[in-house]
């Protein structure tokens, strides 16, 4: 089975060498330098790594259609700082879920896996802002989200404390009382951001 290469929109060929779908990745990149991958289609489903260099594992062969969208870097880095705050959001959904979870004797194990996903997922939008940042100065992490961010690691700590001393009620009045609080000045920082590209 030949496969098709579609990308963004237009259909190309398939560079010689390329085996795997990481192969593919790596081939665009490089020729389109200046341009971010922004989603990958297997066969009209959208792909996303479940494990770093997943791709490497996916050979073309066995692929009926490969679909690549691409942007330009600066838009790119427009559109994700304008939608920041929807990210915040769902950080603050993800924390006020693990502190309901935690409330429950019967949840609580899920509720500390919740949090544990919500920290990874501030942590990594964090490593996407810092990113973007090279790209938008305007947009750069600042003074104020340093300090924020000494808070948010200082309540992190008492976080771990109380979750080491088996007290659950606690990590969630500290997840409930303390999170949202500082999700919103992490916002607002971002909004000023925003306004200011």
């Amino acid at each position: 089975m030949e496969t098709k290469f579609l990308l963004n929109g237009i259909k190309k060929q398939i560079p010689e060498g390329a085996i795997s779908l990481e192969d593919l990745l790596r081939e665009v990149m490089e020729e389109q330098f200046d341009r971010i991958v922004t989603e990958v289609k297997i066969d009209g489903k959208v792909f996303s790594e479940v494990y770093e260099h997943q791709a490497a594992d996916i050979p073309l062969e066995r692929i009926g259609c490969v679909e690549l969208e691409t942007q330009d870097q600066d838009e790119f880095a427009r559109d994700f700082v304008g939608k920041t705050h929807h990210f915040i959001d769902q950080l603050k959904d993800g924390f006020s879920l693990a502190a309901k979870l935690l409330d429950s004797p019967s949840t609580i194990q899920e509720g500390y896996s919740t949090m544990a996903m919500s920290f990874e997922a501030m942590q990594n939008l964090k490593g996407h802002i810092e990113a973007v940042s090279g790209v938008l100065e305007s947009a750069a992490w600042n003074g104020r989200e340093t300090a924020m961010w000494n808070d948010f690691e200082r309540l992190a700590d008492r976080i771990i404390s109380s979750q080491q001393t088996s007290d659950p009620s606690f990590t969630a009045s500290l997840l409930k009382d303390q999170m949202p609080v500082m999700l919103d000045e992490w916002k607002e920082i971002r909004a000023e951001a925003v306004a200011g590209i």
